[in-house]
């Protein structure tokens, strides 16, 4: 992580002496080529590890503390995070644990309860089909905003109460708005806003697996799709990339006389 940043100071300060030096550009037009210089920089946008060619069997302690980070925090590392690198501590379990706890502890493990989801089940596709209008007339952009919403809060639910990992796919409850609990056929009376709500074994609602979110996005907007839906179920949940589909010999159902 310091080299990277080092990397980039060097550059930038490089091109704005020599703007200044040799070019005899003003003040701000030095400092807006050197600003470039550095947006354009891989090593602003990449977090690179290491050397090239080099083979490492684990991260020094700075390279660590920028995974932890930009993995729960979505930003650079703090100074207490820097300081256990610095002080050569962080790779101690006894010390990385004790960062980890803290850093879940801090409010800006929103940002990874929030993003995590939404990668790690692909929930950018809701949406990316539109259902029919004429099939379900009563789909609307705050049904499908709200249907992210349960995904992402009951994720946050799940991690923040560190629940059973088989709450994921079975539950007695999830989290609802007042919008989703009427798509759900809930009666009332029904929540504002987003809220934990208890269901009976009637709505068989339980789990991500059966939320609208993940139905909406194994489905193509007119009808179910059981194959891409099990292969999204291979791919997210199992993390298992199911083959692909052999050679056609033939459409699926068609007479063969």
């Amino acid at each position: 992580m310091a080299s990277v940043g080092e990397g980039c100071g060097d550059r930038a300060l490089y091109e704005f002496d020599r703007r200044r030096a040799e070019e005899g550009e003003s003040f701000r037009s030095a400092y807006r080529s050197a600003l470039a210089s550095v947006l354009v920089s891989r090593s602003f946008f990449n977090l690179e590890e290491g050397s090239p060619g080099e083979k490492r069997a684990r991260l020094n302690d700075f390279e660590l503390a920028s995974r932890l980070s930009y993995f729960l925090w979505s930003s650079m590392p703090d100074e207490p995070l820097f300081a256990a690198a610095r002080n050569g501590e962080l790779h101690k379990p006894d010390t990385l644990a004790q960062q980890v706890d803290r850093m879940i502890a801090d409010p800006k493990i929103d940002r990874f309860l929030e993003s995590f989801p939404r990668q790690w089940l692909q929930l950018h596709r809701v949406g990316m089909f539109q259902p029919d209008p004429k099939l379900y007339p009563e789909y609307d952009p705050w049904l499908e905003e709200s249907m992210v919403e349960e995904t992402t809060a009951y994720f946050a639910e799940l991690f923040r109460k560190n629940l059973l990992l088989r709450e994921a796919v079975d539950s007695n409850w999830t989290i609802l708005n007042s919008r989703l609990a009427i798509h759900y056929g809930i009666p009332g009376p029904h929540p504002r806003g987003l809220t934990r709500v208890k269901l009976g074994a009637e709505t068989n609602r339980g789990g991500i697996l059966t939320q609208a979110s993940i139905l909406s996005l194994t489905s193509d907007g007119t009808r179910h799709r059981p194959v891409h839906r099990g292969a999204w179920v291979s791919e997210a949940i199992l993390a298992h990339t199911p083959p692909p589909p052999p050679p056609k010999r033939g459409s699926a159902g068609a007479d063969r006389g």
